[in-house]
């Protein structure tokens, strides 16, 4: 992982871990799924990677974006540390000064159908 996409994986963690989301749900969907009543699901996991060429319009730019209040609430960093309007192209650039890759997942999921 380069530098800034640690930087940013790393707040999204802290977050996470303070705000009390349970980071591997993925991992207990079908005993979740099983504690509902439900029928065993159908479990699956997606994962891609992507060099700087290759990004999509999203980014975890977005999602780092989108969590900004929460994270400024939980005091893990401030507006002025992320530079949102500038983050998508910043992680680019990291990516290609250091021929790395975007990965997106581990994604995790599951879906079953509830009997008639």
């Amino acid at each position: 992982m380069t530098p800034l996409w640690q930087q940013a994986h790393t707040w999204l963690q802290e977050t996470m871990r303070l705000a009390g989301v349970n980071a591997r749900m993925g991992y207990e969907l079908f005993a979740t799924f099983r504690a509902a009543g439900l029928p065993d699901p159908e479990v699956g996991v997606g994962w891609k990677m992507r060099g700087a060429g290759d990004l999509p319009d999203y980014t975890w730019a977005d999602i780092v974006c989108g969590a900004l209040p929460l994270m400024e609430k939980l005091g893990v960093v401030t507006r002025d540390e992320v530079q949102p309007d500038t983050l998508g192209e910043r992680l680019k650039a990291d990516l290609r000064a250091h021929d790395g890759v975007m990965t997106i997942g581990p994604c995790l999921y599951a879906w079953t159908r509830k009997p008639a």
